[in-house]
């Protein structure tokens, strides 16, 4: 019975590879083999496919796990992650393979990346002493006792992960403030993962949070995460209301004696333990001011909005460091700025209809 280019695709990847079956190759692979990287073609026989396969197998012991597997009677896509014997060694790749006549006879590789793929789902999470809620998460990695989030930056949720970081936040007027606390409240977490099995935190900490702008335009929330190995909690319901994403950043910097430097762009990072706060700025001057002049000391006020919602940063002494690189448009010099601060506070507004 002729096996699919599906079957075929598989027992590559999970018996060859997974199982070190080198004896499988010249029943899966053509007596010439061609695989197309980036700027590259190679024709490999079957001896130095199996050389290949058998010096990566011995050196790396890889166990691949296929995040999609797809195809039809000629082509199949594979989209991997790819761990080993060095527990820090974590690949993910795609390729697509060319069956013909029981044969595969042409591979084309993407790059391969240090990372993961990293399947969605849904994540319940609940800080103690509160009732759990469903939050909006775009991808969770979590790992035995530790775990990496990356959620939208959204003005309903985020409240929820500076309380986590910060500790209990402080209402005044219609904004949420946020301020260094002694003690922070322990986090339970429970992530749904499509296609895969349920992971969750149990007493977790935020040892990391940071908000960075992403390629794609908006702006995420990545948050490391320490606990114990746990089932998490119920996974609520998901909530009603709107969100609002916060995507368009903007503040001031502010040293004695110079004109205020208007902040474009921004990421922070907190860092719970040691109480402080660290990033970049991209700030603009007019024409004509030398960058380097706003460097040193000074007030810094920066934050992200959508609608009328918005996260606001403030520090009263934050030092930024010389600029990394210049230059002018229009009537404005625009400069990268790294900054650090211990003592900050956080501002939420959010839409009253959200």
């Amino acid at each position: 019975m002729t096996r699919s280019a599906l079957e075929m695709v598989t027992l590559y990847n999970l018996e060859i590879w997974n199982k070190g079956r080198i004896d499988l190759v010249p029943e899966l692979c053509a007596e010439r083999m061609t695989r197309y990287d980036a700027n590259s073609v190679t024709t490999l026989d079957l001896d130095e496919q199996i050389a290949r396969i058998r010096h990566n197998y011995d050196e790396l012991r890889p166990t691949f796990e296929p995040i999609v597997l797809a195809g039809d009677d000629e082509y199949v896509t594979l989209v991997w992650n790819v761990t080993g014997r060095d527990p820090n060694w974590k690949w993910c790749g795609i390729e697509v393979f060319r069956v013909v006549d029981g044969k595969i006879v042409e591979v084309w590789n993407g790059p391969y990346v240090d990372g993961r793929w990293i399947r969605g789902g849904t994540l319940g999470a609940e800080l103690a002493g509160d009732a759990g809620r469903a939050l909006p998460v775009m991808s969770a990695d979590i790992e035995g006792d530790r775990g990496q989030l990356v959620v939208p930056l959204d003005s309903n949720a985020i409240a929820f992960w500076l309380a986590a970081t910060f500790g209990a936040p402080d209402r005044e007027g219609g904004s949420i403030r946020f301020r260094w606390r002694d003690e922070r409240p322990r986090l339970d977490i429970a992530y749904a993962q499509h296609g895969g099995p349920d992971r969750g935190l149990s007493d977790a900490a935020v040892e990391r949070l940071e908000i960075r702008w992403a390629r794609s335009g908006l702006t995420n929330v990545t948050i490391d995460l320490a606990g114990t190995i746990g089932d998490g909690p119920e996974r609520a319901p998901a909530e009603a209301g709107k969100t609002v994403r916060l995507a368009e950043c903007a503040g001031q910097f502010r040293r004695a004696g110079q004109p205020a430097g208007k902040i474009v762009g921004a990421s922070i990072a907190l860092d719970p333990t040691a109480r402080s706060a660290s990033g970049e700025l991209t700030i603009r001057i007019p024409a004509g001011g030398d960058p380097g002049d706003i460097c040193g000391e000074g007030a810094l006020e920066f934050g992200w909005q959508g609608g009328r919602s918005s996260l606001r940063f403030e520090a009263a002494a934050a030092p930024l460091a010389e600029p990394e690189g210049a230059f002018i448009d229009g009537d404005e010099t625009e400069a990268l700025f790294r900054w650090a601060a211990s003592d900050i506070v956080a501002s939420l507004l959010c839409d009253e209809d959200g």
